[in-house]
């Protein structure tokens, strides 16, 4: 019960989304690695801390938007068919860490994933996400296995709460809050505060840049720099998770640099990939660079 517990916050992850620039690539291929480099950078963490137990935060946005002509031009396939790649990547990374540790999950949803284009915050329209789906296609997949050490817990539209250690955690995908207003976060532990609940920390993400603080961490992104992010907002950003590390002593924040995957052979994607016809960054390279 003493052990450090760690808590991986996925978020941002826009599976689907092809970037072919000079300085990212990103594809499900690339993604494979990147997720596989967080298992074994998480599994690093935990040796050196003596943790047995992994939370892992599902943060929204786990696939890409498909509502701007920008989005539709740069997906790898459908988002139906990138749905089932999702869920086979998320499956071997849970896996990863069950081989050395006990997992529970939480889910909320972000803004990229919504199906429909309006975004909604009432229950019913908020889990209209792909967010939502591919968390409990992976909770459905773990169920059949009965392995009482994988726990899946109650998929949230909007905000999730959990505990580990003297740390409460409120979970949420970002646009509800500025992670560099201290004021703000304030306010949000405040509203929290008045229904009882002790809020110590913020995990959120949305912007794809690391901020980690006191009482607030905001995760980056898998993907990295985007043609939208460079071109319409003037920053170049890297592909970078979050993992905290609470004692019973306190909160120990680490960015998990994911940028450069060199050396990592990635999890199994291939036979999918080829499934479900999904295009890749090295071939987008390919007939933008290299026409034939």
């Amino acid at each position: 019960p003493s052990s450090a517990v760690l808590v991986v916050h996925l978020s941002d992850n826009h599976f689907n989304e092809l970037v072919n620039l000079p300085t990212n690539r990103f594809d499900f291929e690339v993604a494979a690695t990147r997720l596989q480099l967080l298992a074994q950078q998480t599994k690093l963490l935990g040796q050196a801390y003596g943790a047995e137990q992994v939370v892992v935060s599902f943060g929204g946005a786990l696939m890409n938007s498909d509502r701007r002509l920008d989005e539709l031009l740069a997906m790898s396939t459908n988002r139906a068919r990138a749905t089932i790649l999702a869920v086979h990547l998320y499956k071997q990374f849970l896996m990863d860490l069950r081989a050395d540790f006990f997992v529970d999950c939480f889910g909320v949803t972000g803004n990229e994933s919504r199906a429909k284009d309006n975004l909604g915050w009432v229950d019913v329209v908020a889990t209209d996400s792909y967010d939502f789906t591919i968390y409990n296609m992976l909770q459905a997949v773990f169920d059949s296995v009965e392995d009482a050490g994988m726990r899946f817990h109650d998929f949230q539209a909007n905000d999730v709460v959990f505990r580990a250690h003297n740390e409460t955690f409120l979970g949420i995908h970002g646009h509800q809050i500025n992670a560099t207003d201290q004021k703000k976060v304030q306010a949000m532990i405040g509203k929290y505060a008045a229904k009882g609940i002790n809020i110590t920390h913020i995990l959120c993400g949305h912007i794809h840049a690391t901020v980690v603080s006191d009482y607030v961490s905001r995760n980056a992104s898998l993907v990295g720099s985007n043609a939208y992010s460079e071109e319409a907002l003037g920053f170049v950003s890297k592909a970078a998770q979050n993992v905290h590390v609470v004692t019973p002593q306190g909160l120990d924040g680490v960015k998990c640099d994911l940028q450069n995957v060199d050396g990592v052979e990635g999890y199994e994607i291939i036979s999918k990939l080829a499934a479900y016809n999904a295009k890749s960054a090295d071939r987008a390279h390919s007939a933008m660079r290299e026409p034939e």
